[in-house]
């Protein structure tokens, strides 16, 4: 068996964005940034981390995600993380975090997301649809949606 000597840096974030999101950048291709803030662990041990989340992307996708990123969202991030240090005001040295994000998921029960946002993640997961030539409500969260969507031939 040969190891790989490629390097690997992932992350995977559950949490809820600080502000509404905001896009950069003119053309084809924007950025679409936010905070979010995520809480470990309980009680006397509970800490909140802050994280940037940076999407690099296009059309329909950074309308969709544009569409559900807003304050109090809960929303699952992955992708890769970043160390990024800055100068403050002040003249000190600071530090973020920034997640350059490969997928951002709504976790906040369709009711309360843009409905634009709800649409475009059924086209890009392939679930809800149209039955009899009327539209049906999909009722299942975005997550279980998207983890059915999974469902493969593989035997384990």
């Amino acid at each position: 068996m040969e190891v790989s000597k490629g390097t690997l840096a992932h992350i995977t974030l559950v949490g809820r964005i600080g502000a509404d999101a905001e896009i950069f950048g003119k053309g084809e291709t924007q950025v679409l940034t936010f905070n979010m803030a995520v809480t470990t662990g309980t009680g006397q041990y509970e800490a909140t981390t802050w994280y940037q989340a940076k999407l690099i992307a296009k059309g329909p996708r950074l309308e969709a995600v544009s569409g559900f990123a807003r304050k109090g969202a809960r929303v699952l991030v992955q992708g890769e993380p970043c160390l990024v240090t800055f100068d403050r005001r002040d003249g000190s040295t600071g530090s973020k975090i920034e997640v350059l994000a490969r997928e951002i998921m709504p976790l906040d029960p369709r009711e309360e997301r843009a409905p634009e946002a709800d649409a475009h993640t059924r086209q890009m997961h392939g679930i809800g649809g149209r039955q009899g030539g009327a539209r049906q409500p999909d009722r299942r969260p975005a997550a279980a949606a998207f983890v059915e969507d999974l469902d493969d031939d593989v035997p384990f």
